[in-house]
């Protein structure tokens, strides 16, 4: 159980050295170094802020579980994330020359090798949460089906699909299509970082709603703030390519800078307050949002 009043900067950082120990553990599991191998490090080690990670191990232990049952379960939802990152990177994707501050993986790598990294992290993902110890196999069979829910048509891929329809008219677009996109394109793996560490920590059914509306909401004020980041930022900044998103469809572009700012304000604030059933306990994980997006001055969320 992490402490209420726990310096949330550095119960960050710890997490965050943790979940890439045990990534460099996994990858060092897999065999021989190759340029795969390499390829897979290079993603996947690149420095990020383990948001999602961050989200299902404090979660997890806000709720009464153990760090050491949610580590592997976090880490998967990691190389999943990484996984989608460097394929929306591709050129007949977004084409981005940048990625967490390093050129792309297949501008490292090249595109085929790229590919095969997304297959493996991916593979590796669903397997290292099939075989997360400490861990009864009826949650382990859930934690899976949430990973693949997060994944396919209601989540990852189903999001970027209505992405690239909607880049192709973008004048059709308006912000109830924009949302579901950004619901399933985004949303999707933060609802299953939170919910992977309630199910951890023993909840089920209905249990875990006030989880999955925290992360809902979250999951949408975080692609609101990084579509106005790439308005807004630069390069050296973000880590990443800006100015990619003018043609895309964005609740900036629809909106406009300040509507969208307040709409993201609004969903940090519907985020708190869905954890409020959960009560008291559930501090560590408010003040890491408020640490990360509530704070004008002190936002932090350049790094994917």
């Amino acid at each position: 159980m992490i402490e209420k009043n726990a310096n949330i900067q550095l119960l960050s950082q710890d997490l965050c050295h943790r979940v890439d120990e045990r990534l460099g553990e996994i990858i060092a599991g897999e065999g021989s170094e190759n340029n795969l191998t390499s390829a897979m490090r290079y993603a996947l080690l690149a420095p990020g802020k383990r948001l999602r990670p961050l989200i299902c191990l404090i979660s997890a232990q806000c709720l009464g579980g153990e760090f050491e049952d949610a580590i592997d379960p976090a880490c998967a939802i990691e190389m999943i994330h990484t996984a989608s990152l460097i394929v929306d990177d591709l050129p007949c994707m977004d084409d981005a020359e940048i990625r967490r501050g390093k050129l792309s993986c297949h501008r490292r790598f090249g595109e085929a090798t790229t590919i095969l990294v997304a297959l493996e992290l991916m593979s590796l993902g669903y397997r290292v949460m099939s075989e997360a110890p400490g861990i009864d196999n009826a949650r382990r069979a859930r934690l899976v089906q949430i990973l693949a829910r997060a994944v396919g048509m209601q989540g990852l891929i189903g999001g970027q699909d209505r992405d690239l329809a909607a880049d192709a008219d973008i004048t059709a677009i308006d912000s109830n299509k924009v949302t579901h996109i950004h619901e399933l394109k985004t949303g999707a793996l933060f609802i299953a970082a939170a919910e992977s560490g309630g199910i951890v920590a023993g909840l089920e059914g209905e249990q875990l709603l006030p989880i999955r509306n925290f992360a809902a909401h979250l999951g949408l004020a975080y692609q609101t703030f990084d579509d106005l980041l790439d308005v807004n930022s630069t390069k050296a900044v973000t880590g990443k390519d800006v100015h990619q998103d003018v043609d895309k469809p964005t609740l900036v572009g629809v909106l406009g800078s300040d509507a969208a700012t307040e709409y993201a304000n609004n969903m940090i604030a519907g985020a708190m307050e869905a954890l409020q059933p959960l009560g008291p306990d559930m501090q560590p994980l408010e003040s890491l949002i408020q640490n990360l997006l509530g704070n004008p001055a002190s936002k932090d969320y350049t790094l994917n």
